[in-house]
């Protein structure tokens, strides 16, 4: 009977016409489905659900390996680097008054440092006799041009840079284009560091001393601290850098570069994070001021002003103009750079993007968060695609809400004044929406920082064609400002990051 009833149901089926948005069930039975009543048990299934978020989330065919830098060998530059900067000189302050020893010791604490970065690329890279070759050629060449071309500072300063990277390069490189690279990026390296070595950082002095003032007089003990830690900069990061970029250009990775392609193939220990904390933010926090005192500087030249005997030619005027684009430039990168191995960090860690990241990422605050951080971070087994979607997915509505709410408050204080004019009003309004903008587009840093980046150029050109600048039209932590756009980014677009993973240590889905 039941054989019977399957064969009419089939014969119906030959001459009913079969609607395809019905559902083949439905059009067989000749029932439409109710789709008000839902089984009170139904689970929904995490895996399909979680396929969207997890696209984000790759798996890399290179299996995790060593630390690519030596955390020994940038702890030994830094100890060197404080021996020669600060040790050495003051042995000599209290052993000698003569001028002349001073001034030689100037030049032999140049030459020392200069050799010792390479030297130190040498031994993480396993070439050292290259890298000797290399320092060798920049000392030599330094030492030529000043007996022979004492006031060509433009090619005082950038003949021994150029010479001894491709001499390096070409060296060290059996491909050509690697080499090439390698010597664009180590000039554009040691060029935007160029302003560390020679500022008196009156601005930061300008910042603080009222707080120096108040509590005792230590501000000359300031300034040696923030001379070490320039010295510390302008010779360390040249070192990681440089060994990552030769590391790279050998792997030869055919990967399409992406700002915010994040790798946990080489996440560092904690050990080597605290270094690297260390380097990269105080890099970052001198170089925003720095950057700044020398456009101040650039403007005095093209002013007119000249502090440097004979006249300044225009040339000379313009190189320090392209220095100072460069180094914009390159604070930027660090600025990536930095935020990219943090994040990589926080995340192998199975750390949430959220307060804690946001935290670590602001001045004072985030040294006592970083100590916490390093004594109670576990690096994570295994990896799992769905763990580290949910932790980029942990941005903070509350956060959000707080950042807006000082921001709008920050906007209304100044307009509490009776004099403040519609200028200052109009200013307020545009950095509240810039901030709402960023907080709610991932695009939104890009806008931002092209708009900060046109602002200081505007201000720039005014202040050249004869306009008065009030200098509080810029802030003196401007420019770090930008940078910590970039810092604190992840915390509110974590969704704008693809993460590699290791197979080794990742677990299926």
């Amino acid at each position: 009977m039941e054989r019977r009833d399957q064969v009419k149901i089939c014969q119906q089926c030959r001459h009913r016409k079969m609607n395809f948005n019905r559902g083949l069930l439905c059009g067989l039975t000749d029932e439409f489905a109710d789709f008000d009543n839902r089984c009170e048990n139904f689970e929904e299934d995490k895996a399909s659900v979680m396929t969207h978020t997890t696209n984000q989330v790759f798996f890399e065919d290179e299996p995790a390996s060593a630390q690519i830098i030596s955390g020994k060998l940038a702890g030994l530059l830094i100890l060197l680097i404080i021996v020669i900067s600060f040790v050495i000189p003051s042995i000599l302050e209290q052993s000698t008054e003569s001028f002349k020893i001073h001034d030689a010791y100037h030049y032999f604490r140049f030459y020392a440092l200069t050799f010792s970065t390479w030297l130190f690329i040498g031994l993480a890279l396993k070439k050292l006799n290259f890298a000797m070759i290399a320092g060798g050629v920049h000392l030599v060449l330094f030492t030529a041009l000043i007996y022979s071309s004492p006031s060509n500072y433009l090619l005082r300063e950038i003949a021994p840079i150029l010479c001894s990277s491709a001499c390096f390069s070409l060296l060290v490189f059996t491909d050509k284009k690697n080499a090439i690279k390698f010597t664009l990026i180590a000039i554009f390296i040691f060029l935007s560091l160029g302003p560390l070595s020679y500022t008196q950082l009156s601005i930061i002095s300008r910042e603080y001393r009222h707080v120096f003032k108040s509590i005792f007089d230590i501000r000359d003990m300031f300034h040696q601290t923030i001379s070490i830690l320039a010295q510390i900069s302008l010779y360390t990061i040249p070192f990681i850098l440089l060994t990552l970029t030769y590391t790279k250009l050998v792997k030869s990775n055919t990967t399409k570069f992406s700002l915010n392609k994040i790798s946990l193939l080489h996440v560092m220990s904690n050990k080597n994070m605290a270094l690297f904390v260390f380097i990269f933010y105080t890099s970052i926090l001198l170089l925003s001021f720095i950057l700044l005192e020398s456009i101040i500087n650039t403007l005095q030249l093209l002013g007119g002003a000249s502090y440097i005997n004979g006249n300044i030619s225009n040339g000379f005027i313009l190189f320090i103009v392209f220095k100072n684009i460069l180094s914009f430039v390159f604070l930027l990168f660090l600025g990536w750079f930095y935020r990219n191995i943090t994040l990589a960090f926080y995340l192998a860690n199975n750390k949430a993007i959220s307060w804690n990241y946001f935290f670590s990422m602001l001045p004072i605050i985030n040294i006592i968060l970083w100590i916490v951080n390093l004594s109670i971070f576990e690096r994570s087994a295994t990896y799992n695609r769905n763990n580290i979607a949910e932790l980029l997915k942990s941005k903070s509505m509350t956060l959000v809400i707080i950042i807006i709410f000082i921001t709008l408050l920050k906007c209304f204080i100044p307009l509490l004044d009776s004099r403040v004019d519609m200028w200052t009003v109009f200013a307020q309004i545009i950095d509240f929406a810039l901030v709402v903008f960023y907080l709610n587009n991932k695009y939104g840093l890009y806008v931002v920082l092209g708009l900060e980046t046109l602002l200081i150029l505007l201000l720039v050109l005014l202040e050249i064609n004869g306009f008065d600048i009030p200098r509080n039209a810029i802030s003196a932590a401007v420019f770090f400002s930008i940078v910590r756009l970039i810092l604190i980014y992840p915390v509110f677009h974590g969704n704008a990051f693809t993460v590699g993973l290791p197979k080794a240590t990742s677990e299926p889905l």
